[in-house]
């Protein structure tokens, strides 16, 4: 049975014109809040100067539905679906989840200087299949977990085609994390890039270069 019409059952079309003009103005107050946000970090907007251009749009009467706190306007729906990226799908969890996560299992000093160690390498699922995972895992230095946690991944026939979009979201978040640094509660950290770790075919990608095997002989 088509997917549409099962869907269609249960979710009966709208008479009200009201409940219309609701939801278009819902979605139109929630793109303009995306296109915000996503401006922000591509600009390396800093977090007061962000603070108070929201102040300023709540003022107006086309801001009135912009968050009050900037952390609300950044903060990453809960769940989101992944998106293709070339023939393959990409799913962004984020590094601020993972050192949220990290810093409740505790760290060995009481620095607030923190370091990372950052890994991409490709990973074949099977040998008779080209089905292939491409993670971008965080390790970070003295956690009492000393274990990876995914930033990003990526599924697919092969490597991820574009390279920009597979590390478009992490340099956005990290270049964010360099301006503003991430606060949990009263404590704020620095984090830092310690190292990337990369095997040579996802050195060869990451360097938009061509691996030994991809030259034919004469």
């Amino acid at each position: 049975m088509n997917s549409e019409v099962e869907f269609d059952e249960f979710c009966p079309p709208d008479t009200d014109d009201e409940s219309e003009d609701e939801e278009d103005s819902f979605s139109k107050s929630l793109a303009f809040k995306n296109k915000l946000a996503r401006w922000g970090l591509n600009n390396n907007i800093t977090h007061v100067a962000m603070k108070e251009l929201l102040h300023i749009l709540r003022d107006e009467k086309c801001g009135s539905s912009l968050p009050k706190d900037l952390r609300t306007l950044f903060r990453t729906p809960k769940y989101s679906s992944p998106v293709s990226l070339g023939t393959g799908k990409f799913k962004y969890f984020g590094i601020r989840k993972a050192f949220e996560i990290a810093n409740t299992r505790g760290w060995e000093d009481t620095s607030s200087i923190k370091l990372m160690s950052i890994g991409i390498d490709g990973l074949p699922i099977s040998r008779s299949s080209k089905s292939q995972f491409w993670p971008i895992l965080a390790l970070f230095d003295k956690c009492q977990s000393p274990n990876p946690y995914v930033i990003a991944l990526y599924f697919g026939s092969s490597k991820p085609g574009s390279l920009k979009l597979f590390l478009q979201d992490f340099v956005n978040e990290m270049s964010d994390i360099k301006n503003n640094g991430i606060s949990i509660k009263d404590n704020k950290y620095t984090l830092n890039v310690k190292c990337l770790i990369a095997d040579a075919p996802a050195r060869s990608f990451l360097k938009m270069c061509n691996g030994f095997n991809a030259y034919k002989r004469r």
